[in-house]
């Protein structure tokens, strides 16, 4: 995927994303298993984008590459344990931010570098800029987004 089709995918899915959480309705989100999974959802994504996008900015792993090697439930328990005592409306506003600087830090790339399979030795072997991206961002908003939507369309019914 070139960068101008991966800007265009992130800011559409970011787009469904966002459209999708505006739409579930203010009490709807305060109920216990409502929020812990938006809750979930926001903290992780979150997470994600701020992790990627200083590793597109210094062309290098992350400082922590031991948490890339964890099994992906125990990411995940680590993400939710950090993100524990913000409200949702904290989580909505920290997603928000990250994802602004993840769209700085894919613009801030040069378009030489942008498949180069040598531009980063990830904990996976070689990965381009647009690999980092489509695995550790837009694969979780797909997810994300499958979810958001089965639970919009139980809402709003």
């Amino acid at each position: 995927m070139n960068k101008g089709e991966l800007l265009h995918e992130l800011h559409d899915v970011r787009g469904a994303w966002t459209q999708l959480l505006d739409g579930v309705p203010a009490d709807a989100r305060t109920a216990t298993d409502i929020e812990w999974s938006l809750r979930e959802a926001l903290a992780e994504l979150a997470w994600w984008e701020r992790t990627v996008a200083p590793v597109l900015v210094e062309r290098a792993s992350p400082e922590a590459p031991e948490f890339w090697r964890l099994p992906e439930a125990e990411q995940r328990a680590r993400v939710l344990e950090a993100s524990e005592g913000l409200s949702l409306e904290a989580l909505v506003e920290l997603s928000a931010a990250a994802h602004a600087d993840l769209v700085r830090a894919i613009e801030a790339v040069e378009l030489a570098d942008w498949d180069g399979a040598d531009w980063l030795r990830s904990l996976r072997g070689q990965w381009p800029p647009s690999r980092v991206v489509e695995v550790h961002v837009l694969e979780r908003y797909r997810y994300h987004l499958e979810y958001l939507a089965r639970l919009h369309r139980l809402l709003v019914q």
